[in-house]
């Protein structure tokens, strides 16, 4: 109740929720019930991971807040990068289950496989947590090949695949699949 530390965390190897946070560094700074980890760096299967964690121990459960920037993540043989916004509390399961996240992304070089290489992909996303699991909203996604453009939005089934639909004003395209794996009907 006291608390009043002034410090830096330096992990080399940091597991959490089944990632590897490589030389996680930041700045601690804990004021009584109010927590923070600022200018925090670290690396993630390539990318760098750059941003700050507020945590309000006031009140019964703790609150959480991480505003983070997600930069050169490998997925689906490009790169993407994130800015990204999350909340949640509780201990435990709860801090899953009780996750928002909203921000924007952008992409470079994405095979999906059917198409040529995407030349950019962007758009924003938000994720909450239902019953039934993970919901995953797109919105404003514009995605564009060697000479198309393609607009549209894209959410999570209740059987828990991501359906994309987009339009170029001429063709329409659907992706479906999870996260990990999607690919174009």
């Amino acid at each position: 109740r006291q608390r009043n530390l002034d410090g830096a965390v330096q992990i080399d190897d940091f597991l959490i929720a089944g990632a590897h946070l490589e030389n996680f560094r930041a700045r601690l700074l804990w004021d009584v019930a109010r927590v923070q980890l600022e200018a925090i760096q670290a690396g993630l299967e390539g990318a760098v991971l750059t941003g700050k964690l507020d945590v309000n121990l006031r009140g019964s459960r703790p609150n959480y807040r991480l505003t983070a920037k997600l930069r050169g993540m490998r997925w689906q043989s490009g790169k993407v990068d994130a800015d990204s916004q999350l909340e949640t509390f509780g201990t435990g399961m709860q801090l899953l289950t009780n996750a928002t996240a909203e921000g924007t992304f952008s992409g470079a070089a994405i095979d999906l496989g059917t198409l040529p290489p995407l030349r950019s992909v962007a758009g924003v996303y938000s994720f909450s947590w239902w019953q039934s699991g993970p919901r995953l909203l797109l919105t404003g996604l514009n995605l564009r090949t060697e000479d198309e453009t393609y607009t549209g939005r894209g959410a999570t089934q209740d059987d828990g695949r991501l359906v994309i639909l987009l339009t170029n004003g001429a063709r329409e395209m659907r992706m479906s699949g999870t996260l990990a794996k999607l690919k174009v009907e």
